[in-house]
């Protein structure tokens, strides 16, 4: 953890949202739609975004939102080397509700992110990582 991270809730979420809104910049710079000011950490702002999300802390529009999840959720399952369909079996979801939320087409409420977070620790715990 660096010295100025985030430690409430709150704190989390004020950092993922501004993280989330950094990116946004970079991207209309990128694309010439911004010019000027400072450059735009873009290592920090997905670190703070992934631990956010390791956190179940996800930015607040819900389009953001539901990308963010979508990332965090590709990314857990593909290091654990798992199917959509082991994941789904394990939240009590089907799996193409599973294919939805990893493309960012779904939300997902607080009950089944819990869920959600409960079996990838479970199925971290039985790969031993």
């Amino acid at each position: 953890m660096a010295a100025n991270d985030p430690e409430t809730p709150d704190e989390w979420q004020s950092a993922a949202d501004s993280a989330d809104f950094l990116l946004l910049i970079d991207s209309a710079r990128q694309y010439g739609l911004l010019e000027g000011g400072p450059e735009v950490n873009v290592v920090r702002c997905v670190a703070i975004l992934e631990r956010a999300a390791d956190q179940g802390v996800f930015p607040t529009p819900l389009d953001r939102r539901r990308a963010w999840v979508a990332r965090w959720l590709l990314r857990q399952r593909r290091a654990l080397g798992i199917s959509q369909q082991t994941i789904a079996d394990q939240v009590r979801l089907p799996q193409p509700i599973i294919s939805l939320i990893e493309r960012g087409r779904r939300d997902i409420s607080a009950a089944e992110w819990e869920r959600l977070n409960a079996a990838l620790e479970q199925l971290r715990k039985e790969h031993g990582l």
